[in-house]
């Protein structure tokens, strides 16, 4: 099996063509004006690189058994990213589906893609990836780096919907499940915003009582309790100005006391107002995923 070597300073860059090796596809991202142009990003194809997201129903969204890769991948912005996913035969996660995904690898009870469990020691480093990263810079064969921190794009955009003469008021819709259809990106549900008293910027609030209590939507209920002690999620409020777009993301809150090994604590942030087409989204990656 091919692997994916890490190195502290970037190799030499080979030609980009194509090429599948063993269970990784690499890919040449599509040039965009948007975007940064990027060599090779390695997607994981070989099942054991998943884990299995069993399928299920909350309120009127279900989704069916998904598996989700273990690495996340990409760097484009969020309107690219579908576009990429969707030609590997994959999609984003919307943000009920990563709730249900964090759920699971903290439970230490998971599976991969050939229904092989999942060692707790790869769970436990997989969940604290994501909710507890730190800044590392280190490169891989490609001399992409790999680590820097971690963000992921999730599958959700908002827009106000229902002006009064198309300018005032409206109300907060949440698009998601979005899919390919004739070159354009459709959501398959688009719902009013659920989020009761979320509606100031930047609370706080708990990771744990997040994952346990999350609505339909995956979105924090509205009787979550806010800015106490304990509280290390920060939420980022949709604007109604323009459309934006989700992610979820970690690292050091001072990644200089990181860096001089002093004790530092992870910054979380659950954003619902990124600009989707912003120049500054190549730091945020994605966890790929595929119906199961």
């Amino acid at each position: 099996m091919g692997t994916i070597m890490l190195e502290d300073t970037p190799p030499k860059r080979s030609a980009i063509s194509p090429i599948v090796q063993s269970s990784v596809i690499f890919a040449p991202p599509v040039p965009s004006t948007r975007n940064v142009t990027l060599p090779f990003y390695p997607i994981p194809a070989g099942p054991h690189h998943y884990v299995l997201l069993e399928g299920r129903t909350h309120g009127t969204y279900s989704y069916p058994d998904t598996l989700v890769a273990m690495e996340n991948w990409g760097g484009w912005d969020w309107f690219m990213t579908h576009e990429k996913l969707t030609e590997q035969g994959m999609h984003m996660l919307t943000i009920r589906q990563f709730v249900d995904f964090l759920n699971l690898i903290k439970s230490g009870n998971a599976f991969d893609g050939k229904r092989q469990r999942v060692s707790n020691s790869k769970l436990e480093a997989l969940y604290g990836e994501i909710t507890n990263s730190k800044i590392t810079v280190k490169y891989d064969e490609y001399g992409i780096v790999r680590h820097a921190g971690n963000t992921e794009w999730l599958d959700a955009s908002f827009t106000v919907v229902d002006k009064l003469f198309d300018r005032f008021f409206g109300k907060m819709a949440m698009n998601y499940g979005h899919l390919m259809i004739d070159d354009k990106l459709t959501p398959q549900y688009n719902k009013e915003m659920l989020t009761g008293h979320l509606n100031r910027d930047t609370p706080f609030f708990s990771l744990d009582d997040w994952l346990a209590r999350a609505t339909y939507q995956g979105l924090p209920p509205s009787d979550i309790a806010l800015n106490t002690a304990g509280h290390n999620v920060e939420y980022s409020r949709p604007h109604g100005k323009n459309m934006g777009a989700a992610w979820f993301g970690s690292y050091p809150a001072d990644f200089v006391r990181q860096l001089l090994g002093l004790p530092s604590f992870s910054r979380r942030v659950l954003c619902c107002s990124q600009d989707p087409s912003n120049k500054w989204s190549p730091v945020c990656r994605v966890r790929p995923a595929r119906v199961g």
